[in-house]
């Protein structure tokens, strides 16, 4: 026992100190059990505290991590989707005669070989035609002399064609179909857009800047997949087109349209900046005609040869000058 005395007090007093443990459970116990010691929390607290940046070290790496995987999966969606459209959207080219009567199916095959084969079109077609049937071909070396085309043969076979440039909507909706001629033998190049959800056709004149719309016609106009299957016979050679032609006399009809609501979507959207006119039919003798009616004609190939002419075409010049 432990007498505790202090020198400044009078009197001596005695101080009981207990002991942390009992010297009979000591020794009655053969070992210490181990005891759990609490931190305060301010000792618990005291790394976090001495570090502060770790909290926002942990923050920023986990933020990080989570940016990089949506702008991962953002650009896998969109690349997935992209290949699926590409899938449902049939893009090409082809040669369509003037006149079926004078080309052979041997002569079409021959001038749609740089369109079917992605080939140059300056390659001379005796090239095309080795590449397409082999160049060990015996029937091919025994008439070799048969097509043996240089340029200028070439140059005069292209004026039999006109060159017709497709994109097709392959969906389940098949939903429109645009057509570019570039160059026809007296005819305005242009663009053909049919829309079949709409049930409407549009003649964009990007030449002058302007777009005329009329109702679709589904017996003249192939739906998209069906174009898809002839444009393919025909880089085949096997398929004789029907060249006889549709025509169609319009005339234009005057102011341009200002409720553009009542205009297919897909054709408001290739005619963006430029007036939109709608064209009815003329059912009345056109071998009476004036000699002032100017007209234009449009022409494509749909699964049947389509010539669209459209009248007052001075009248339209007039009325644009003045607005």
């Amino acid at each position: 026992m432990t007498i505790l005395t202090s020198a400044n007090e009078k009197k001596n007093t005695e101080v009981t100190v207990v002991p942390l443990v009992v010297e009979n459970e000591i020794n009655d116990s053969k070992e210490l059990t181990s005891v759990r010691v609490l931190k305060k929390p301010r000792e618990m607290r005291a790394p976090l505290e001495r570090h502060p940046w770790t909290i926002t070290k942990i923050f920023t790496i986990a933020l990080i991590i989570m940016s990089l995987g949506i702008l991962g999966g953002n650009f896998l969606a969109r690349h997935l989707s992209r290949s699926h459209i590409d899938r449902m959207r049939f893009h090409g080219f082809c040669g369509v005669p003037y006149d079926s009567g004078l080309v052979d199916n041997r002569t079409m095959m021959l001038y749609n070989s740089k369109f079917r084969s992605f080939e140059d079109e300056d390659l001379p077609l005796l090239s095309r035609a080795m590449a397409f049937f082999g160049s060990n071909n015996q029937q091919l070396s025994e008439r070799i002399d048969d097509f043996r085309y240089d340029i200028e043969e070439e140059e005069k076979m292209a004026q039999k064609f006109f060159k017709e440039e497709l994109e097709l909507d392959l969906s389940d909706d098949e939903s429109y179909a645009r057509i570019d001629v570039p160059d026809f033998k007296n005819g305005r190049p242009g663009r053909f857009l049919h829309d079949f959800k709409y049930n409407q056709s549009g003649i964009i004149d990007a030449e002058n800047r302007r777009c005329f719309v009329m109702p679709l016609d589904r017996d003249v106009v192939l739906p998209p997949r069906s174009m898809r299957d002839l444009v393919l016979r025909i880089w085949n050679g096997y398929y004789d087109i029907d060249t006889s032609v549709i025509r169609k006399e319009m005339r234009v009809v005057i102011p341009e349209i200002d409720d553009l609501t009542t205009v297919a979507p897909t054709i408001t959207n290739e005619c963006k900046n430029m007036k939109i006119f709608r064209l009815e039919k003329i059912e009345h003798n056109l071998t009476k005609r004036s000699l002032e009616d100017v007209r234009e004609k449009f022409v494509e190939f749909t699964g049947k040869m389509s010539e669209t002419y459209l009248h007052n075409m001075q009248e339209l010049e007039d009325y644009l000058k003045m607005n």
